[in-house]
């Protein structure tokens, strides 16, 4: 083949078989055909059994509500790590004083120190919390439940034990009675001894 054939040959213009245009044109058909169908099937099929989308707001409230469970289960954590808890065998007064410095020095809020309540206490001062819970509506609520609850003043203690109820109202009486006592004793002494003092004055005379 000489140059001049081939180059003949290239000049000429490509030409498509009609049975792969054909087959091409069926192709595109079926496939628009299929995508028309989708959307036939999906208005025929009920509202309440086509596939829902998800909502952006919920998906966001939902990794809201994540960070959230884990801000409590790490606030949780801290009470419990930093925080004695109280159980009513301890000083009350003591404890507050401690807890309440440990608050303010790691500068939680009221709110959070509400929320705390139930960690901070075990035992009996949980089981009495939780019967007194409705009156208990802040923390210096709780502060004063405890105090209330267990919280015994010194001074009334002391009270009790110089002034006992258990004296009888005769050992109260006991010094007067023991002065009326010798009051009466000593007045019979001296009527005994005048009596004893006139009887011999009245007697006969001797021979």
């Amino acid at each position: 083949m000489s140059d001049s054939e081939s180059t003949k040959e290239s000049a000429r213009p490509v030409t498509i078989d009609e049975e792969s245009l054909i087959g091409l044109t069926e192709n595109n058909t079926i496939s628009d055909s299929i995508v028309v169908d989708k959307k036939r099937r999906q208005a025929i099929i009920p509202l309440s059994h086509q596939p829902k989308p998800i909502d952006a707001a919920k998906g966001s409230d939902f990794e809201s509500n994540t960070g959230n469970n884990e801000n409590e289960l790490n606030f949780d954590s801290f009470i419990l790590t930093n925080f004695n808890p109280y159980s009513g065998s301890e000083n009350v007064v003591d404890w507050l004083v401690n807890t309440d410095k440990k608050l303010n020095f790691h500068k939680i809020s009221r709110d959070l120190r509400y929320l705390a309540i139930p960690l901070l206490i075990e035992g009996d001062a949980k089981i009495k919390y939780f019967r007194n819970r409705n009156n208990i509506r802040s923390f210096d609520d709780f502060f004063e439940f405890l105090l209330t609850t267990y919280d015994v003043p010194e001074h009334n203690t002391r009270h009790f034990q110089s002034n006992p109820s258990s004296y009888s109202p005769n050992q109260n009486n006991f010094p007067h009675n023991s002065i009326l006592h010798k009051t009466i004793s000593f007045e019979d002494q001296q009527k005994t001894t005048a009596n004893d003092f006139d009887l011999t004055d009245h007697l006969p005379p001797r021979p």
